[in-house]
């Protein structure tokens, strides 16, 4: 039968009771109680029905303590399973992530787990299944989403350039920019044919006579900038329906912008000529 080991001769008792009542550890506080009584004299014997165990594990208990103090009585985890991936071969696989596959090389435009596992097993000979690779890539960073597949030789800047046909905002701005200026050419309009109305406020070039009441003006060109800034504003809308649309771009909402823009064409313009007579 083999010596009992000392404990370690910088604790004694009354400090490892002091440390059980502070730990919020049930097990270190049980496991402490125990040594203390082993450094007031007990014997393992009794320490081991203290701690509910057997005088083996106070052995364990002691070695733990004698190597690394009261920290030693702390439940650690399990290190588990090392993983199938080495550092090198888990920094290729992200670059391949990143790179993205090869359609004629790889036979797929976008990766799923059980081909990145054929890629790795084709390059290193590392069999992983689905489920371990997808706890793998979770921890690089990258989730399991189906992104759009995006072509190998697909031109960056052309792609960049082509983004107007999904971008319909500056359409939308120029329409707010039109409607702001038609807005203020009707204000005017109105206040030009409200004063009218009085009769002799006003003296408007060109003015039409009323044939019921000769000594007013009906003032017709005022009255067309309030039916332009009021057309306007509400053909304004319909722009702004036309940026609701599905995917890259919808065919209906192009539609749309083209049953209204034609008429935006002309009718800003042509307020600007009423205030311009």
């Amino acid at each position: 039968m083999g010596s009992a080991i000392t404990l370690r001769s910088n604790f004694d008792g009354d400090g490892l009771r002091l440390l059980a009542r502070q730990t919020k550890d049930a097990s270190q506080a049980r496991r402490l109680l125990a040594l203390a009584s082993i450094y007031d004299g007990g014997s393992r014997a009794d320490a081991a029905r203290l701690g509910s165990v057997t005088v083996q594990i106070v052995r364990d208990w002691v070695v733990r303590f004698n190597a690394r103090g009261p920290d030693g009585l702390i439940n650690g985890k399990a290190p588990g399973k090392p993983s199938l991936l080495k550092d090198d071969q888990r920094a290729a696989l992200a670059q391949a992530i990143e790179r993205g596959p090869t359609p004629y090389l790889d036979g797929v435009v976008r990766w799923r787990l059980c081909d990145l596992a054929q890629w790795l097993w084709e390059e290193f000979r590392v069999s992983v299944s689905e489920q371990t690779l997808g706890r793998e890539v979770r921890s690089m960073g990258y989730r399991k989403l189906s992104a759009r597949p995006r072509h190998h030789a697909q031109d960056a800047e052309a792609a960049e350039a082509f983004k107007w046909q999904n971008e319909r905002a500056p359409i939308a701005d120029l329409a707010n920019l039109f409607s702001l200026i038609t807005g203020s050419l009707g204000k005017m309009g109105q206040d030009i044919a409200l004063l009218a109305q009085a009769g002799g406020e006003i003296e408007l070039a060109g003015g039409v006579r009323s044939s019921a009441m000769v000594h007013k003006q009906n003032p017709v060109g005022a009255e067309t900038l309030v039916a332009f800034s009021r057309f306007n504003a509400a053909q304004l809308s319909a722009i702004h329906q036309a940026l609701v649309h599905e995917q890259e771009r919808s065919g209906a909402a192009w539609t749309l912008e083209w049953l209204v823009l034609p008429q935006w064409s002309w009718r800003p313009p042509a307020p600007c000529g009423l205030r311009a007579s």
